[in-house]
This record gives structure tokens, C-alpha cells and sequence, in this order.
């Protein structure tokens, strides 16, 4: 297992990048879930860093990497947050 810290324009770009993560909830409502099989889900948004909103909409991704997440991928000298 890779940690994997992905940024996308905005949510609607994660979510169709991102299926694997997303199911209906008990009231019929699609949300993000945080636990698949093989990958783990650390859902962050939007970024501030010192009252500064940063550009695009974040996750944090422990797990096995899949191709289509190439372009998004960043890596960040501080991540804002970590796995434990």
C-alpha cells in the first residue's frame, strides 16, 4: 500500500474520476465513502494555508495506484494531513 495525495479542479471532476468511492447512503443520497476493498479514502476538499484558499479539491488516497489518477496526482512537501 501507497499513500497518494490527488487534487482535481473541483468536486464533480473527483467524483468522475473517483466511482469506486461513491455509493447511495440509507435516504437514496450518492456520498463518498471512505473504505474499498483495496483503497482507503481520505476525503479533504478545499485547502486553506494560512487564511489563503489554494486551488482545487483534494484526497488523500492510501491504496494500490491506478492509472487514471496520473494526472492528478501531486506531491505536496507538507500534506495538510496524513495516514496515522
Amino acid at each position: 500500500m501507497s499513500d497518494f495525495y490527488l487534487k482535481f479542479a473541483d468536486e464533480a471532476e473527483a467524483i468522475s474520476v473517483l466511482p469506486e468511492f461513491r455509493e447511495e447512503d440509507e435516504d437514496g443520497s450518492t456520498v463518498w465513502i471512505t473504505h474499498t476493498p483495496g483503497a482507503d479514502l481520505d476525503v479533504i476538499g478545499k485547502i486553506w494555508i494560512d487564511d489563503v484558499l489554494q486551488t482545487g479539491w483534494h484526497v488523500n488516497i492510501r491504496g494500490l495506484e491506478k492509472p487514471e489518477w496520473s494526472a492528478y496526482l501531486v506531491y505536496p512537501a507538507q500534506p495538510v494531513r496524513g495516514w496515522a
